[in-house]
């Protein structure tokens, strides 16, 4: 059993720690493209898909459109 109100300490421990580490990574604009969505450019930038929610200030029920720029700190590129 999760106790009441700890994924809120979680998820701002979890925010801290991805900023910390963000700083430290090269940044990197993606220009969004037909086809695309959240969690195939979290895939391809070998992010997390909350990482990619967090550093863009965006919820997954955020619709994308080509065009857009998404903020990512890639960890390796997946070509």
């Amino acid at each position: 059993m999760i106790p009441k109100g700890s994924s809120t300490g979680f998820h701002n421990r979890y925010k801290k720690n991805m900023n910390v580490w963000a700083q430290q990574e090269k940044t990197h604009i993606y220009i969004v493209q037909k086809g695309d969505n959240l969690s195939n450019i979290a895939e391809r930038f070998n992010v997390p898909l909350p990482a990619l929610l967090i550093w863009n200030r965006i919820s997954h029920r955020n619709h994308i459109h080509p065009g857009d720029r998404i903020l990512v700190y890639p960890k390796k590129l997946n070509e």
